[in-house]
């Protein structure tokens, strides 16, 4: 089966901890099982732009979002044909020199 996968990561691969790296990574999936359920969730998210009256090429990043229009955008995504995985790396509990390289990390997780 051919699957479309979109991911995205927040947080950072570094260790340097109350020096600027995060104490969690995470990794995020949106699953698509067609181009066509890409386009229909496309669509989706058009129509909430244009409603919210929003440039076409406005892009909804949750951590600077306001909760109303983040609220509006879950609501009109909740019946889109996707599927969500999602990953959380405390980055705190991992001991081993390996997983503490910058590349490897990444890679691993990301990959």
């Amino acid at each position: 089966m051919i699957v479309w996968v979109y991911v995205d990561e927040s947080g950072d691969p570094g260790f340097r901890f109350g020096r600027g790296s995060t104490s969690h990574f995470v990794v995020a999936l949106v699953v698509f099982d067609s181009p066509g359920h890409i386009e229909r969730t496309d669509r989706v998210i058009a129509r909430l732009r244009t409603r919210l009256g929003l440039r076409k090429d406005f892009e909804f990043k949750f951590n600077r979002l306001k909760h109303e229009w983040r609220m509006e955008f879950l609501t009109a995504a909740r019946y889109s044909p996707f599927r969500i995985r999602a990953m959380v790396v405390d980055k705190r509990i991992l001991r081993s020199p390996n997983w503490r390289k910058k590349d490897i990390f990444y890679n691993y997780f990301v990959g």
